[in-house]
């Protein structure tokens, strides 16, 4: 303190000395409270800023916990980071794989709207990867108060000033031991020295995006694992129902090609046997008219008896009952064809085949349950066939096709005749219709019926594997799914449903007439 008089004499007097100390000593005080309460607010700032750093830090490790949700993650870093630090621009810079850090771009960013964003702008930089790669590795970090004034390189310098940068901190984010990407803080407007809290701040939030990429990366590779064991048991089942659903088939088949073959032995016989007995029952015909003819007046027990068998009538029915039986054993013969060639079995390889063969076998293996019964009168079953060429295919599991689709339709129909008379049943009979056609260089399969058809749902899930709208212990869920599978994988066709509530059901089969490599 500093006191000047140049007009009287004698003015600092010793009272006057005290009093000039005293303010002296008080306005020292002043000045040091003054400091000591400009400390206390900066300390207090920089503790409210050291708490929403650890906030932030507890928010983001929190958000790793409990989503693993990169996208969140990155959007609420950026975010919260820019705000804390007050600066213009939070970026999250990610490298592209393979190139050697030369190229990159901003996956995540917060910005201040006066300033140019850098998100998905490409980014060449093919002197970081010469230079600094192997140093960010190994934790470095990179701290510019002021891009005009430090040491920079030209390339560096050039992006800088791409997005208006003034000062820059860049601290690496590491995905295990591998250089994943770079947390880039900017100031736009201003130079700015980066304090040590702010630079171990962002070197903690880069540590815990590794962490979170980490475990993203293990939760990604677990859940991969556990759809793959899923799925694994799932076709493990479906493989097992197949199986069984094809054990059955062929214990069908060999059902089928047993009695085919049992029926063919007696029925040669007695289909030769029949047809080597009309000349010979027409020789002894011819002989006994020779008798008729040499005895006009036979004894009166020849008449009588001729009488009581009715000799007349039973020369005359004989060669019917044997034409009869002749049809009979063509008809047998035609089922026994028709029972082989539902049964044939498949070869490695694709031979040709008569379509209405094998839907007019399925038909018979199935006729015992279109018979009328004591709720239903029969079902019938119109086929409208076209003139269809020989298809390459195999010719057993389009059998199945087939079986299993017919199962269905008959099934829907009984469903159809619940709370339903008989009478009511035989006004609107129950029918499925069979309809075959030639377009290009396919043919085309539909099976109809009128039942109740389905909803949308049910339509939407009919081919998926174990659904079923059928009760326990009548439907493995396998049927329509098996036949797609035949139809599309191993025939190269399609197989479509088309359904109306109240309207009944149309499966359509569409086949290659031939095989791919052949065509």
């Amino acid at each position: 303190l500093y006191l000047e008089n140049k007009l009287v004499a004698g003015v600092f007097t010793s009272d006057r000395i005290k009093v000039i100390q005293m303010l002296s000593v008080q306005a020292a005080i002043s000045l040091e409270n003054a400091r000591l309460y400009q400390e206390s607010q900066e300390k207090a700032q920089q503790i409210q800023q050291s708490l929403q750093q650890q906030e932030t830090l507890f928010n983001v490790v929190n958000q790793i916990r409990e989503s693993l949700d990169l996208d969140a993650i990155f959007r609420a870093v950026t975010q919260n980071l820019r705000s804390i630090l007050n600066v213009s621009r939070v970026g999250i810079y990610q490298f592209h794989l393979g190139v050697n850090y030369e190229y990159g771009e901003f996956i995540a960013e917060d910005v201040l709207p006066q300033f140019p964003s850098g998100l998905a702008v490409k980014i060449q930089d093919h002197c970081f990867g010469e230079n600094y790669a192997t140093l960010y590795q190994q934790g470095r970090f990179c701290a510019i108060s002021d891009i005009e004034t430090a040491e920079v390189l030209d390339c560096h310098r050039v992006i800088l000033q791409q997005f208006n940068v003034r000062a820059s901190l860049v601290v690496p984010i590491m995905q295990d031991d591998e250089l994943w990407g770079l947390l880039c803080i900017h100031q736009c407007d201003r130079p700015r020295h980066w304090q040590p809290s702010e630079i171990e701040f962002a070197q903690q939030i880069a540590a815990q995006m590794g962490v979170a990429l980490q475990q993203t990366d293990l939760l990604l590779e677990t859940r991969q694992q556990a759809t793959q064991l899923e799925e694994t048991l799932q076709n493990l089942k479906e493989t097992q129902l197949q199986l069984v659903q094809n054990e059955k088939m062929s214990a069908l088949g060999n059902l089928v090609a047993g009695v085919a073959h049992e029926m063919n032995n007696p029925l040669g016989f007695i289909s030769a046997s029949l047809e080597q007995s009309k000349p010979v029952f027409a020789d002894i015909f011819k002989h006994l008219k020779l008798y008729q003819e040499s005895l006009p007046n036979p004894k009166e027990e020849i008449i009588e008896h001729a009488e009581e068998i009715d000799l007349e009538y039973s020369l005359e029915d004989l060669p019917k009952m044997i034409d009869s039986m002749m049809i009979a054993c063509d008809r047998l013969k035609n089922i026994s064809t028709s029972l082989r060639t539902f049964s044939r079995a498949d070869q490695d390889y694709k031979v040709p085949f008569n379509i209405h063969q094998g839907i007019d076998s399925t038909i018979l293996i199935l006729k015992h349950r279109l018979k009328a019964n004591e709720q239903r009168p029969a079902i019938e079953v119109i086929t409208n066939y076209d003139n269809l060429p020989q298809v390459e295919c195999f010719p057993g599991q389009l059998n199945q096709v087939f079986m299993n689709i017919l199962a269905n339709a008959i099934d829907a129909l009984d469903e159809s005749n619940t709370d339903r008379s008989f009478g009511e049943i035989k006004a609107n009979h129950n029918r499925i219709m069979i309809t075959t056609s030639l377009t290009d260089k396919h043919i085309e399969v539909k099976i109809a019926d009128n039942g109740q058809g389905m909803s949308e749902s049910v339509k939407q899930k009919v081919f998926d594997h174990l659904f079923t709208t059928k009760g326990v212990g009548k439907g493995t869920g396998l049927g329509l799914a098996i036949a797609q599978s035949i139809v599309v994988e191993k025939h190269g066709g399609t197989l479509d449903v088309n359904s109306t509530p109240g309207q009944g059901t149309e499966f359509v089969i569409t086949l290659p007439i031939l095989t791919q490599t052949q065509s």
